[in-house]
């Protein structure tokens, strides 16, 4: 498959998957239940997407073993700390889906899921300049 397809695939994927992270929920336990299986199906199809693109992403994906649930927890995570739009990206899903910023985040995942507010902006602030 050629490159221009593959990033356009990738480009909807990603659109895709931001859509899912913002969208409002209503308390309900359908609402909620949904969400998440929407979420899961749109980060399947980011991963698959990242993994097909070959070339140092693909590299980055299997050096860290990550998975579309990590990258959706990493997403989301980065999203509640506040950032969202970016010259036209969405920021919590842009950072995981290129190879430079990934690699930033794979390596400080654990002040990402492990630390609080201060730490996830320190982090988020280095990598969106590999952008």
């Amino acid at each position: 498959m050629g490159t221009l397809i593959k990033s356009m695939r990738k480009s909807k994927a990603m659109k895709k998957a931001a859509k899912v992270i913002t969208k409002e929920v209503t308390l309900s336990f359908d609402s909620i239940m949904n969400r998440g299986e929407e979420e899961e199906r749109a980060f399947q199809e980011l991963f698959n997407c990242l993994e097909s693109m070959g070339g140092r992403l693909s590299q980055v994906i299997e050096a860290y073993n990550t998975n579309p649930e990590e990258l959706r927890n990493l997403s989301k995570r980065i999203y509640l700390a506040g950032f969202a739009y970016q010259k036209g990206d969405f920021l919590p899903v842009a950072l995981v889906s290129f190879a430079s910023p990934l690699t930033y985040i794979l390596e400080n995942k654990s002040q990402i899921m492990d630390y609080g507010y201060a730490e996830i902006i320190s982090v988020v602030e280095k990598t969106r300049e590999l952008l």
